[in-house]
């Protein structure tokens, strides 16, 4: 039994150290001076040495803090470095609160949904992704992801496209999201921030009959006015989030009316705590909320323990299988129990070990971590040589 804090000696965090890991993951550990442990993740694809640089510049501000005062730790590291927010302050801070959040409940014997309240749903839905990059037999992937037990898949809607591009893009994309569809499965179309405004109403428009479960990323987050236009012009279901590091960069798309379904990620928008705020706030617009998690197991269990306790919770990315992972290094190579994540009905179910109930291998962390990653993302160029958007 855990001490009450009445009577428990102080525990000060004593260690923190990050492991950049493929395919091209960050984890974060945090262990206490009493010997608690907990893991986050920091993941911010093609990223990865910013991150590990303000990670460490965290310690020194960590160091020696008392490791239950999470929300404590959180403002500490936004607030006190003048400079606030941006995806690489915002991603170290995020595996950090990760970790602490996982070490409170493993002390406490309880799953971090426990703290937030406690799970208003018994399962959690889950999509799958297909056709990579450049999406290619995504009937083919469907039908495999059917297979194993998913009732939801997300896509690249297009390849590259210029700010004015060929309707023969357009005509291309139709066909492979009918293809999808008439698998029975359902699908959400990313665009991946890959469309400007000249064609963006043309995509949406071309794919509104074939009732996709959203359109993700149709533009890029700054913005702000086009999305605001496009979403009085569409029926389908807009999202994004996944380039917004905090509430105050939700805020506006909220208050707006911009976007259907908010898709913060728990290692770029300050971890636990904020996207439970996130969260809230996107409720109070009627707004659901669906976190991107295209990375690695830490990151998955987080958003499922978030998930469980968030009434406008709809569904959850995962990236088993997805094509930047290799069958050695994906979902639950680094981890001892990959079981919490087996699918079921398009669903997992919710976590209900302490912490985070991940059960990372240690060992295999550290050798992998030896010889860091230094993943990158494509750079994509059109036909006359200049750079699109990936």
């Amino acid at each position: 039994m855990y001490a009450s804090h009445a009577t428990r000696p102080h525990d000060s965090i004593a260690r923190i150290e990050a492991f950049a890991v493929r395919p091209r993951w960050l984890f974060v550990r945090i262990e206490t001076a009493q010997g608690a442990v907990g893991w986050g993740e920091a993941t911010l694809e093609g990223h990865v040495e910013s991150v590990t640089g303000a990670i460490d510049a965290a310690r020194d501000r960590l160091i020696g803090q008392d490791p239950d005062r999470i929300e404590d730790a959180w403002q500490l590291l936004y607030r006190l470095g003048f400079y606030r927010g941006g995806p690489v302050l915002m991603s170290a801070i995020s595996g950090i609160d990760q970790a602490l959040w996982d070490i409170k409940g493993r002390k406490l014997g309880v799953p971090v949904h426990q703290l937030l309240g406690g799970r208003v749903r018994d399962r959690i839905a889950v999509y799958a992704w297909i056709g990579g990059d450049r999406p290619g037999d995504v009937a083919a992937g469907a039908a495999a992801r059917l297979a194993q037990g998913f009732t939801a898949v997300k896509m690249n809607g297009t390849e590259d496209l210029g700010w004015l591009d060929s309707s023969r893009q357009i005509d291309a994309m139709v066909e492979r999201v009918a293809a999808v569809r008439a698998t029975g499965i359902d699908v959400g179309i990313d665009f991946h921030g890959r469309v400007h405004k000249p064609m963006a109403r043309t995509a949406l428009s071309a794919i509104e009959p074939l009732r996709p479960l959203f359109a993700e990323e149709v533009l890029l987050g700054e913005h702000l006015t086009a999305i605001q236009q496009l979403a009085q012009h569409t029926s389908v279901p807009l999202a994004m989030g996944e380039r917004l590091y905090s509430r105050w960069d939700f805020r506006p798309f909220l208050e707006t009316g911009a976007i259907d379904i908010a898709q913060p990620d728990l290692s770029h928008a300050g971890g636990i705590s904020e996207c439970r705020r996130i969260a809230a706030m996107a409720e109070t617009y009627d707004v659901a909320f669906a976190p991107h998690c295209p990375i690695g197991p830490i990151a998955l269990a987080a958003c499922l323990h978030v998930a469980a306790a968030t009434p406008n919770f709809v569904i959850q990315e995962m990236s088993l299988g997805i094509h930047y992972n290799q069958a050695s290094e994906d979902l639950g190579s680094l981890m001892r129990n990959p079981e919490m994540f087996a699918i079921e009905g398009g669903s997992v179910a919710v976590p209900e070990a302490p912490g985070l109930g991940v059960e990372i291998d240690e060992a295999a962390v550290r050798e992998m971590a030896r010889e860091p990653h230094r993943w990158r993302n494509p750079a994509w160029r059109g036909p006359d040589g200049g750079l699109r958007e990936w």
